[in-house]
């Protein structure tokens, strides 16, 4: 008896599951269904026919396809089209983009900033503890950390450089922008007028434009218009 009850729940259980994964796959098949199938399928009947806009249906079998093979001259130029667009464009593409991948990966000292720079969009910077950077993990939209390579422990800027970054970002009316090269280093200074008075950086020289930079560990320098005269030298300070 006790054997029979649990085959029953057990057939229960497995009707649930069965109408459940029905119900949620319902939707998605209608969808294929209105949008994907029946179009296509129809198409395909409508090509068998002589089919105008207005007046009557008359069934034709493979008239319309012989044509296209032998008299319609745009049907092998638009293949030819669309051939070549496919060779050059998508396949290209994954070859150029695919060498570049395996060129970035081959550098030693500048892998780790250009796969920086090309993250940076997707990155999430937080300040935890050692004990609470499991619980960051639990977030179904943190994929991970990021690490250096060769190392197991999570990536850290020190503290004193993002919080010159995000004052930079939170008071800088200029765009901040990413260096996407490696910057030489220049001159330590600090910021005296505007809005960014009190900020300690490099002043660079970016094409011709003169700009206070902050450097952060593994991505590069975050860089902002920043006229001569809005400096002074720290050096001269001291």
């Amino acid at each position: 008896m006790k054997i029979n009850k649990k085959n029953k729940t057990c057939r229960k259980k497995e009707k649930s599951d069965i109408g459940a994964a029905i119900l949620f796959l319902a939707p998605n098949f209608i969808g294929f269904m209105i949008f994907t199938l029946i179009p296509m399928v129809f198409s395909l009947v409508m090509s068998l026919y002589d089919w105008p806009l207005t007046g009557t249906h008359t069934f034709v079998g493979l008239k319309n396809f012989i044509t296209l093979f032998t008299k319609d001259i745009l049907f092998f130029k638009v293949m030819k089209n669309t051939f070549v667009y496919v060779i050059a464009y998508v396949a290209l593409n994954v070859v150029i983009a695919l060498g570049m991948a395996v060129w970035i990966t081959s550098l030693k000292k500048a892998n780790q900033f250009f796969r920086s720079v090309f993250f940076l969009p997707m990155m999430v910077f937080v300040h935890v503890n050692p004990k609470e950077r499991k619980e960051v993990l639990s977030f179904s939209t943190v994929s991970r950390y990021m690490v250096m390579r060769g190392e197991s422990n999570p990536a850290v800027i020190p503290d004193e450089q993002m919080a010159r970054f995000r004052f930079m970002l939170d008071y800088s009316k200029e765009a901040v922008c990413m260096s996407s090269s490696p910057l030489a280093r220049g001159e330590q200074v600090r910021v005296i007028k505007g809005p960014l008075s009190g900020l300690v950086g490099e002043l660079v020289s970016v094409d011709g434009k003169s700009k206070i930079a902050v450097r952060l560990n593994m991505l590069g320098c975050a860089c902002v218009d920043m006229p001569a005269g809005y400096v002074e030298s720290i050096k001269a300070v001291v």
